[in-house]
């Protein structure tokens, strides 16, 4: 996809359910969101390019078969514009890997509420190094059924991380800030 002009669309380009096409030289202006959206069911690995633009994730992102990956670019913007769950590791041995990523967890007023990642699916894991995490009204991560990763020298800004169910990923060298409670354990 190259050579296009992309004017008075919502996004220039929605991907879905593992798609990567490729896309450059396309002249993008007067889109209601200069972005890439994201949504669907996630049945193979989900290697995003840089496309340029930010990421905002219009639907749930959920695995749909087990090991599979989602990766972002080094650096880049993700947006979660909905309410609900962002990105769901449902499956097992399923990993999502952020590096040096900023992440806003906000809705935004239309769509006010929570916005998760959840990583649930036994034995998966998320992996985040130098990510920023932005939240705003009871947004967050959790962790559970025995899954792990790494999350370190990351910002949580009013992003709580909760682990549950015998998860055990390693937390090391972040700030959290915002947070009423920024580390919630359970058994």
């Amino acid at each position: 996809i190259t050579g296009n002009t992309f004017t008075g669309s919502a996004y220039p380009l929605q991907l879905f359910d593992g798609a990567v096409p490729i896309f450059s030289g396309n002249n993008i202006s007067g889109c209601t969101n200069q972005a890439v959206s994201l949504s669907g069911g996630l049945g193979r690995d989900w290697a995003l390019p840089d496309y340029g633009l930010p990421y905002h994730i219009t639907g749930p992102i959920e695995t749909v078969a087990s090991n599979v990956d989602l990766s972002f670019p080094q650096g880049q913007t993700i947006i979660a514009t909905f309410q609900g769950w962002m990105i769901s590791l449902t499956q097992p041995t399923c990993t999502l890997s952020l590096s040096g990523a900023h992440i806003s967890f906000n809705p935004g007023p239309v769509n006010p509420g929570y916005s998760h990642i959840l990583v649930q699916g036994n034995g998966s894991r998320l992996d985040a190094t130098g990510v920023t995490f932005q939240g705003f009204v009871a947004c967050g991560i959790t962790i559970s059924n025995q899954c792990s990763g790494n999350i370190s020298s990351c910002i949580l800004d009013s992003v709580p991380i909760s682990c549950h169910g015998g998860s055990t990923p390693t937390i090391t060298g972040n700030t959290f800030t915002g947070s009423v409670y920024p580390l919630q354990l359970f058994d």
